[in-house]
């Protein structure tokens, strides 16, 4: 293995965990050079959030692969920190793998986890518009951030739907995207419908 190459982390230790690095986190090499038989790894997290930590590990404790998936970090730092076992994550990915499937169901999950590494709850709305879908409400504290409506019957393919009521508010004001994220971001950008 060489500088830059990415690395998944194949064991479970203390040494690695007090940093709050996890078998299974996802990494890429910083520096060239070995010592006594470690590698300095760098395990990210999405976006512009803080890296979960720059840590020595074993090269036994390694393997190669081909590219690096950072949400797959925040997952599993979501489920040490024991924020997977409540019931509202557990029932909207339940669904998510019910009905949507191949990179959509993966994207759906990972947007999931992201929300709940976040802070976000999941509220499942059965009111008399709502009966007949999967549609959650999700917060953060008491207020509403988005919903998520899952093989969405209003959507042309019925994948699944994540959208805003209130998209010029503070919660956006100090939004940082890349270029890349923001062109990425506007190639799924669909109009109101006046569905509620």
């Amino acid at each position: 293995m060489k500088e830059l190459d990415c690395i998944e982390l194949t064991v479970e230790k203390e040494c690695y965990a007090k940093y709050g690095v996890h078998k299974g986190m996802q990494g890429w090499i910083c520096l060239e050079e070995t010592i006594d038989g470690t590698r300095l790894i760098n395990f990210p997290q999405c976006f512009n959030r803080p890296d979960i930590d720059t840590i020595p590990v074993h090269e036994s404790d390694m393997k190669q692969i081909n590219g690096m998936n950072a949400s797959i970090n925040e997952r599993i730092k979501a489920e040490h920190e024991g924020i997977e076992s409540a019931p509202d994550i557990m029932e909207i990915i339940g669904f998510i793998e019910e009905n949507l499937v191949g990179e959509t169901k993966e994207t759906a999950i990972d947007f999931v986890w992201f929300l709940r590494a976040h802070g976000c709850g999941f509220y499942r709305d059965t009111g008399e518009c709502w009966k007949d879908k999967i549609y959650y409400w999700v917060k953060s504290g008491n207020e509403c951030v988005c919903f998520i409506s899952i093989k969405n019957p209003d959507e042309k393919n019925h994948h699944w739907t994540v959208w805003s009521a209130d998209m010029s508010s503070e919660w956006l004001e100090d939004t940082v995207a890349d270029d890349e994220i923001k062109e990425l971001a506007w190639k799924y950008v669909d109009h109101c419908g006046h569905c509620g």
